[in-house]
């Protein structure tokens, strides 16, 4: 088994180390510092995989011993190889051969460098045994690392783990430091990171010379684009190719408005404002005609959208001066001093990648910023949340298109001419690597992205001719190393650790062992609706009372003569229905009755082909199911949606959505209106979370909870909405006895304690007829009985469409 992992391992290392060298690595400074890392990696993997092989065997000094051999082997093969091709390269040089008019890299100085300038064969020996030494070296630093682990230090290159590590150990250091206490206590010490940054952000580049801040500018530029198009891609999951086209009118805006092209010299600062409203808005024009579309579909179309305005830009002659381009544009200025040199220019773009930073960042941590993530997850559940979807998917193409037009403005002003080539498809499709190689929706992985996306092949560039082809191999095997991004987007923590906290987390627990999870005792009165709500929706506590008490005679929901069809296929079948206020009442019917149809036409899902539906006497039928759910109306769903990479508490946080008054400019300037709002909105969800039993589970995502609380949480997230009348398709589908029982308590304590109706679809018959005030029975779309629970048992047509006609003869009924 070690022969075979090593030689494994060494071939690996072999063919990596071979490619590099035949790249003219040996050429590069410290390239063969890169040589023996790769041998200390192959290592590390060999007596990784022993170690998951051998399971442990032997213990501990047994396992690193065992994998003391396939790492020696990893070493020996690439050692062995890379000695031989180098002692034959050096031997042909010096018989005179012409290596270069094959392999144009290699040459007699990178010879000399993997030879330690030694003679050829004393420096392949020693090459050979460097390497050796390196992959058992490996083998070391991974058991190393491993029992670090199993002593509690964290030991891992993910910048998740890194960050949190990073914080355990600073917040050590402030415990034992009076002054850090201090500061912490007054809240200077969370700016101090940030002033550190900035500090050396002001300072680094007045010692990296020309070259490196105009190859930092563009990087920062790709940053800014970058940031807009996370927003669409990322947040809002609306793929976008076409978005280079936004950073084409943010720089011919500026282009036309401050050059003599049109002997206009508004200045820098005024053009600004007016590109990023000009790109803003052409971001609007793109996003009406593309609402209804989605991933490839949506995708062809942005894509000819940039191809249109780079075709405008190359043939409106008139306007742009087509491929002559717009020269002698005029560079921004502060106070009389020109921002006309690299360094100033990189001043200014850092300044615009932290404003561009800091309004992301509030967008994404807002119901906005929620919102968009909800349609990225699930379009159609988003509406039915209260989401008007049209809205926020041309707030997403605004906003995205508005960084883009600032990042367009500033590249213009740098580059003081700008022409069609400059935005070109490429252009595109490289801002979009960034948000696929640093992590959909991480705004720190657009930095990353954007430095090794455009700062690597500058790193490359000694290997001349082959610095692309060592590019793309190194993007290759990082996005096999790290599908997810180089720096995925983290997981929002917002879980309070009040009192209690921790008791909520253990009684979580409970389910895993195979003990059921109460639901609440007490349902909360009051969610703690934000202040500048649109209406108010309160949840009086009332009396306990019996079932089919109802409080109030009055018709909360009527369907009269409600027709759905599918083609051929009627779903629905003139169905008349009337819910009365505070009752329980329950729709049941053999598979494909149209239950379900039934209710996605009365939550707006489906529009209805003929009939009305009205709820609380006013016309539903016809409006969207977002404007249906603001009204009053919310549901859960037979197959459980919710959504899945959102945690439990953004979950119910978008359930709020319809009653939050959405203050876009509050959001982005930080108000205390909007922060004020922001907590009261994760109050009610807190409440809501601990009332369907999962406190202690707020920042767990949603898809890796069981599937009991994943129906929870779905419930939670309905009552959220602060509905009237509650739609519950199927709720005790998939639980055991015990849960059922619990269940239908808590349906009944939403009835008894809250103002609340509920409408639901069960199959559960104990369910059904234990709780039920009244119920009606559906067969093929059409309501076929209709009665309290006691007449619906003996109805001879319900007894039927269950059983067959037999089964009703022998009833005798």
């Amino acid at each position: 088994m070690s022969l075979k992992i090593g030689t494994k391992a060494g071939l690996i290392t072999l063919v990596i180390s071979t490619f590099f060298v035949l790249l003219g690595l040996g050429t590069v400074t410290g390239g063969v510092w890169l040589l023996w890392l790769l041998a200390l990696a192959g290592g590390a993997l060999a007596a990784r995989h022993l170690a998951t092989a051998l399971h442990g065997t032997g213990g501990a000094g047994g396992a690193v011993w065992q994998s003391l051999l396939p790492a020696a082997i990893v070493g020996a093969i690439d050692g062995l190889a890379l000695a031989a091709s180098t002692r034959s390269r050096g031997t042909l040089f010096q018989h005179g051969a012409n290596v270069r008019s094959v392999l144009i890299n290699v040459t007699e100085e990178a010879v000399s460098s993997l030879t330690f300038g030694q003679d050829v064969t004393t420096g392949s020996l020693l090459l050979m045994g460097t390497c050796l030494l390196c992959g058992v070296l490996g083998a070391l630093l991974y058991h190393g690392a491993t029992l670090l682990q199993q002593r509690g230090v964290v030991v891992s290159a993910k910048p998740a783990d890194i960050e949190a590590r990073v914080r355990v150990l600073t917040q050590d250091w402030v415990t034992r430091t009076p002054v850090l206490q201090e500061w912490e206590r007054r809240g200077i010490l969370r700016w101090v990171p940030l002033g550190l940054g900035l500090v050396a952000l002001l300072v680094v580049p007045l010692f990296l010379g020309t070259y490196w801040n105009q190859v930092l500018g563009s990087v920062g530029i790709y940053i800014l684009m970058g940031l807009g198009l996370n927003v669409v891609v990322g947040f809002a999951g609306l793929l976008d190719i076409g978005y280079v086209a936004f950073f084409a009118i943010g720089a011919y805006t500026l282009g036309m408005l401050n050059s003599p092209h049109f002997d206009i010299y508004m200045g820098f600062w005024l053009v600004v404002p007016v590109a990023i409203a000009l790109a803003a808005f052409a971001g609007i024009l793109l996003g009406v005609p593309v609402l209804r579309m989605r991933g490839d579909y949506l995708a062809i179309v942005t894509l000819g959208f940039g191809e249109i305005i780079r075709l405008l830009s190359l043939n409106l002659v008139s306007l742009t001066h087509g491929p002559q381009g717009v020269l002698k544009i005029q560079p921004p200025s502060i106070f009389g001093l020109k921002l006309d040199s690299p360094l100033l220019f990189l001043y200014l773009i850092v300044l615009g990648c932290f404003l561009v930073m800091g309004i992301t960042r509030r967008l994404r941590d807002s119901s906005i910023g929620r919102a968009w993530m909800a349609i990225r997850e699930d379009e159609d559940v988003a509406r039915g949340m209260g989401i008007n979807t049209t809205r926020y998917k041309l707030l997403a193409f605004a906003t995205g298109a508005a960084f883009a037009g600032l990042g367009g403005t500033i590249f213009a002003s740098r580059q003081t001419a700008i022409f069609p080539l400059d935005f070109t498809l490429f252009v595109s499709v490289n801002v979009l690597c960034i948000i696929i190689l640093g992590g959909k929706g991480s705004i720190p992985g657009v930095i990353v992205g954007s430095l090794v996306l455009m700062g690597l092949p500058e790193l490359l560039r000694e290997l001349q001719e082959y610095r692309l082809l060592a590019y793309g191999a190194l993007l290759v095997v990082m996005m096999i190393v790290r599908p997810e991004g180089l720096w995925p987007a983290a997981r929002a923590i917002l879980e309070r650790r009040g009192p209690g906290a921790e008791g909520a987390k253990g009684g979580g627990g409970k389910e895993a062992e195979g003990t059921a999870v109460e639901w609440g005792d007490d349902l909360p009165a009051s969610l703690g609706r934000p202040t500048g709500a649109a209406e108010t929706r309160t949840m009086p506590v009332r009396p306990e009372r019996g079932r089919g008490q109802n409080t109030s005679d009055s018709v909360i929901l009527e369907a009269r003569e409600v027709t759905k069809r599918f083609g051929g296929l009627t779903a629905v079948n003139k169905f008349d229905l009337e819910i009365h206020e505070g009752a329980i009442e329950s729709i049941i019917g053999p598979n494909g009755a149209g239950k379900t149809t039934f209710f996605n036409v009365v939550t707006g899902f489906y529009q209805a082909d003929e009939g009305v539906i009205r709820f609380d006497g006013k016309l539903t039928s016809g409006l969207s199911s977002d404007r249906v759910t603001n009204a009053g109306i919310a549901r859960t769903y037979q197959n459980i949606r919710l959504f899945p990479n959102l945690t439990t508490l953004q979950n119910i946080m978008v359930g709020r959505h319809g009653l939050l008054k959405v203050n876009l400019p509050g959001i982005v300037l930080g108000t205390r209106g909007a922060a004020t709002e922001e907590s009261r909105t994760l109050d009610a969800a807190h409440r809501l979370l601990s009332f369907v039993g999962l406190a202690g589970k707020g920042d767990t995502l949603a898809r890796n909870l069981s599937y009991g609380d994943q129906r929870r949480l779905e419930i939670a997230r309905a009552l959220a909405t602060e509905p009237r009348l509650l739609l519950l398709d199927e709720p005790t589908a998939g639980m055991n006895p015990q849960e059922t029982v619990e269940m239908m308590a808590f349906i009944s304590n939403l009835r008894d304690q809250m103002n609340l109706t509920v409408l639901l679809i069960e199959h559960d018959m104990r369910v059904v007829m234990g709780i039920s005030d009244r119920v009606t029975v559906m067969d093929y779309g059409a309501k076929i009985a209709e009665g309290t629970p006691a007449e619906i048992q003996n109805d001879p047509k319900v007894i039927e469409a269950y059983l067959g006609r037999g089964a009703a003869t022998s009833k005798g009924v």
